[in-house]
């Protein structure tokens, strides 16, 4: 029987994505915020919880150009596990989303227009719905 790894977020970003760029990469890093409700003794309870996303490649660019603070994205990617250890000596570790695609589901300030930079190894697809989804795909482009 074959497994999978596959998370699905819609959240709120909390901070503008930090970009770490080396000679042949780049990446997207930065949290978001997912709410639910739940009822505890007749009391209505918000609860939030933190996911922290890391997106390379075109996703990396699209976030860079177009995703900011208080952003509604929908985040498709899969959980990778990363450990080290810290200077006291101890092993952590952190659970992250590591995306494949993602859509800004709302704008938190005025509405940017998205740009495609044909001239890279991987193919950005990118669609419009009538809520004025932005989507992103990134996949291999075939030779």
């Amino acid at each position: 029987m074959s497994t999978f790894n596959l998370v699905v977020l819609q959240g709120y970003v909390g901070q503008k994505p930090k970009i770490k760029k080396g000679d042949n990469y780049k990446l997207a890093i930065f949290p978001i915020a997912t709410h639910h409700f739940f009822k505890k003794g007749g009391d209505k309870i918000e609860e939030t919880n933190w996911h922290t996303i890391v997106a390379s490649g075109n996703n990396a660019n699209f976030i860079e150009s177009y995703i900011d603070t208080g952003d509604l994205v929908l985040i498709e990617g899969k959980l990778v596990n990363n450990g080290f250890t810290n200077p006291e000596g101890k092993k952590v570790t952190i659970n992250q989303v590591r995306v494949n695609k993602i859509q800004i589901s709302a704008k938190s300030g005025k509405e940017k227009t998205p740009v495609i930079n044909e001239n890279v190894k991987n193919e950005i697809t990118l669609t419009e719905n009538s809520n004025e989804l932005l989507v992103v795909e990134e996949s291999e482009q075939l030779n």
